[in-house]
């Protein structure tokens, strides 16, 4: 079975790609695994203790992905992990890992915070409409086919 893209699908993975690729410069450039600076990126949109089932959540990583991750950063001295309640655990950042966001992540932050300012309200909005529109679609697509197989 042949299945072609069309031209604009080339152009829109050439995107998608070429930001995947920035996201995990920026990390490289951080001295940090993808999974280590999106957990990262994520504390420091939160408070102190959140969970790892929030972090999985708002990085879009798995669970074991996230687990695995922050023993790692545990280990280097980045955070402290306070046991809860059966499975719960709270996340807390020590002074190294306070340092590796506003050294490494509030700069990126920073960046595509005037980068949308430069793009304007207007278009960063309909931007978010559209991929948010993109990705809706094809999940109902995705969703459609498994009903229909």
């Amino acid at each position: 079975m042949e299945c072609k893209q069309s031209v604009e699908q080339q152009k829109l993975d050439a995107v998608y790609k070429e930001l995947s690729q920035y996201q995990h410069k920026a990390a490289s450039h951080a001295g940090l695994s993808d999974s280590a600076f999106d957990i990262f990126y994520v504390l420091m949109q939160l408070e102190e203790g959140c969970s790892q089932k929030t972090i999985a959540q708002l990085s879009w990583q798995s669970k074991q992905t996230v687990n695995s991750t922050i023993k790692i950063l545990e280990k280097k001295g980045y955070l402290k992990i306070e046991k809860g309640k059966g499975k719960e655990c709270s996340i807390y950042l020590l002074e190294p890992g306070t340092a590796v966001i506003r050294e490494k992540i509030a700069p990126l932050v920073e960046h595509e915070r005037r980068m949308l300012e430069k793009m304007g309200l207007e278009n960063a909005r309909a931007l978010i409409e559209l991929t948010t529109q993109y990705v809706k679609l094809l999940k109902t697509i995705e969703e459609e086919e498994q009903h229909a197989n």
